[in-house]
C-alpha cells in the first residue's frame, strides 16, 4: 500500500506543475521574478547522482515558520525542500524525526533523504536563499542516491 505521504507529496508536485505550464515562454530559471502563475521563479538546482537538475518553476512558502520549497524540473522530475523553522538564517539537519526533510523525484520514482543539510544562507521580506545537501533512499528502499551541490534563491510567499 503506498503510504499517505507519498500520495500527497505526488499531489503536491502534479499540481506544482499543472500550474507551471502556461503558453508563455517559460521562465527563465537565473531570473528572480514573480511568475503568472502565482509561484515564484528564481534558481534552485541540484546535481543527483552526478547528474545536474535545474528547477524551471519554483513554489516557496513561509507556512507558519516552516519553509516548504517545491521545485519543478519538467513533468516527472521535482525538488522538494522542508524546514521547521527554516526562516531564518542557519542549518537544519535532516535526519529520521528532524524538523527537515528533502525529497528528490524522478520518472516517478522518490527518493526521501535519509540524512542531509538545508542551510539558510540569506532571507529578507520577500526573498530566501541557501544550500543543501542529503543522501536518499527511494520508497521501495532498494536503491540509494546523493543529492549535492544543491542550491535555491528565490521569492517566497506567507500563509
Amino acid at each position: 500500500m503506498i503510504s499517505p505521504k507519498y500520495i500527497v507529496l505526488a499531489l503536491t508536485f502534479f499540481v506544482l506543475a499543472l500550474t507551471s505550464c502556461h503558453k508563455d515562454e517559460p521562465a527563465n530559471p537565473n531570473s528572480n521574478t514573480s511568475n503568472s502563475t502565482g509561484g515564484s521563479t528564481g534558481n534552485m538546482a541540484l546535481q543527483f547522482n552526478g547528474t545536474l537538475y535545474s528547477a524551471l518553476s519554483i513554489t516557496a512558502v513561509d507556512s507558519s515558520g516552516k519553509l516548504k520549497i517545491a521545485g519543478v524540473v519538467n513533468n516527472s522530475t521535482s525538488i522538494y525542500l522542508a524546514a521547521t523553522g527554516g526562516f531564518a538564517v542557519g542549518s537544519y539537519t535532516i535526519a529520521s524525526g528532524s524538523p527537515a526533510s528533502a525529497t528528490f523525484t524522478a520518472s516517478g520514482t522518490a527518493y526521501d533523504a535519509t540524512s542531509g543539510t538545508v542551510a539558510v544562507t540569506a532571507v529578507t521580506g520577500t526573498t530566501i536563499a541557501g544550500t543543501f545537501n542529503f543522501i536518499t533512499t527511494n520508497t521501495a528502499g532498494d536503491t540509494t542516491g546523493t543529492a549535492t551541490n544543491g542550491t535555491f534563491q528565490t521569492t517566497y510567499i506567507t500563509k
